[in-house]
């Protein structure tokens, strides 16, 4: 059995790293402020300028320079910027919907807000011109967004993690029939006692690690003659007929373990091991072979076949299912979920709408054993139930959703309550 550790936006945050879309949208709101203080705009018509938005003096008094301009005079957003009055002209409704959200201190998710927009531009007689500005903007702010996350790259520190991405495989967290399956695999390859060299190679390949109650015993040593004794204490003659379900809980660990990074930056790399594998999936700043995968991934709602039905291609550059090709990247996924059962471990990601498409086709597929959430715990709350929200809108058979997603006494926070205090 395998086991994937589906890495998002809070598994950085976790490791000290700034990276919400919040976070990026301040860093841009402050460098505007800090050119307003400088003045390095103050001339007749404007205080600020730049290739997504400006800022005014005087409401049209000037012209406009996007062809699709939209204003507001929000006086929360002037007070971020340090003005008590002026008019904020965005270069279309995408990027005034991030700025004015941000103002209102509601959480924004950028990918979200631009599928939003999209869709709204199906409906103007000139919505491919409006598209292609569309794009033009999401494309600024995907360049900005990558210079942002390179800076706080720098800021990443390992945490007390390791542990739960290496833990033993736990059978009662399994699915039912992926459980069965596991016992019946391991039952059938335990080999004769008195063939030394089988019992050596099976511990070397099969049991990483073998917890006894007492005592605890690490199959990490050179002793495996010692290896080999207490492992028949444990796995009596009988072994077929008689072992319990509980005598296999926590005595395999995956065959290989993939971290499946919906980030670009490259934190998954604090945990390599030599059984561990990465695939950024959306793309990894430090590989200009793997450039980012920026948009929106749920291809299964009204929008998206109305899109279709357009036959226009600027309709679908930032759709992540027609990125996809552009690298290796998916295609190795899919041959890796088709080799073998496996785990899901979820560390930061929130299972959102953006990336259902991709999440659907992880937690549907016949080899999925279960999905586990390490959560992010508040002081008082914990957001389970929200993940799970999320992990349920993916499936179309609601009788998988209870079979493959482990209950919330058998999940943990991804960090300890002290550490978990910075995740924010």
């Amino acid at each position: 059995m395998n086991r994937i550790i589906l890495i998002g936006n809070g598994f950085d945050l976790a490791h000290d790293m700034k990276t919400s879309y919040r976070n990026f949208l301040d860093k841009y709101i402050l460098e505007i402020k800090e050119s307003i203080d400088r003045k390095k705009f103050n001339n007749e018509y404007f205080l600020y300028m730049d290739t997504l938005s400006f800022i005014s003096k005087d409401e049209k008094k000037h012209s406009a320079p996007y062809p699709f301009c939209s204003m507001t005079n929000n006086p929360k957003l002037l007070e971020k910027v340090g003005l008590s009055e002026g008019f904020f002209y965005f270069r279309n409704e995408f990027i005034q919907s991030l700025f004015v959200e941000h103002s209102l201190e509601h959480w924004v998710d950028i990918e979200n807000e631009y599928y939003d927009s999209l869709c709204k531009t199906i409906d103007y007689t000139d919505h491919e011109e409006r598209a292609k500005d569309l794009n033009e903007s999401f494309n600024s702010i995907k360049t900005r967004l990558r210079s942002y996350l390179l800076e706080q790259s720098k800021n990443a520190k390992a945490k007390k993690i390791h542990e739960k991405i290496f833990s033993p495989i736990d059978t009662s967290n399994l699915s039912k029939g992926a459980k069965e399956y596991f016992i019946r695999d391991l039952i059938r390859k335990i080999p004769p006692k008195d063939n030394r060299d089988a019992v050596k190679d099976f511990i070397r390949k099969e049991l990483n690690h073998i917890k006894y109650d007492s005592p605890y015993f690490d199959l990490c040593t050179s002793d495996f003659e010692y290896a080999i004794q207490k492992f028949y204490e444990y796995f009596p003659d009988d072994r077929p007929g008689k072992l319990s379900e509980i005598d296999f809980n926590c005595i395999r660990t995956p065959r290989e373990i993939l971290f499946l990074n919906f980030n670009y930056t490259d934190t998954s790399d604090f945990y390599k091991a030599s059984s561990t594998i990465t695939n950024h999936i959306h793309g990894d700043l430090f590989d200009e072979k793997n450039p980012m995968v920026f948009g929106y991934g749920d291809t299964n709602n009204d929008c998206y076949k109305r899109i279709k039905k357009l036959k226009n291609p600027e309709f679908l550059k930032n759709i992540k299912s027609i990125n996809y090709p552009n690298t290796e990247n998916y295609n190795s996924l899919i041959h890796f979920i088709g080799s073998d059962l496996y785990q899901i471990f979820i560390m930061g990601h929130s299972c959102g709408k953006s990336d259902m498409s991709l999440l659907k086709t992880l937690f549907e597929h016949e080899n999925c054993a279960c999905i586990k959430v390490f959560y992010h715990k508040r002081e008082g709350s914990d957001n389970y139930s929200e993940i799970v929200r999320n992990i349920a809108l993916c499936f179309d058979d609601e009788s998988l959703i209870l079979e493959r997603v482990v209950n919330k006494n058998l999940c943990e926070p991804l960090l300890d309550y002290s550490y978990s205090r910075q995740y924010v």
